[in-house]
């Protein structure tokens, strides 16, 4: 059975479950976050936090998302904890 939610090819594990990634949500490329996918209805939901803020390319999102998981020590998605 595929899922019909689109497969992030990236993210950190949080530890209750959800998995962070960088995606641009409805902005159609003009900004960048980090966002979780609601379980219940496969929604995107941004994740707050101030050193997570919107950005203008997937570059500069992914550079953040990578320095708060390794600040609070996430797991990646397929990955074990250094």
């Amino acid at each position: 059975m595929t899922s019909k939610w689109r497969v992030k090819p990236s993210g950190y594990w949080l530890p209750d479950g959800r998995i962070l990634f960088v995606d641009d949500g409805i902005s159609k490329g003009k900004a960048w976050g980090t966002f979780y996918r609601v379980q219940q209805t496969g929604s995107l939901r941004r994740f707050k936090s101030p050193s997570l803020p919107m950005r203008p390319t997937q570059k500069c999102a992914e550079e953040d998302l990578a320095a708060y998981a390794s600040r609070h020590r996430l797991v990646p998605v397929g990955g074990v904890r250094a």
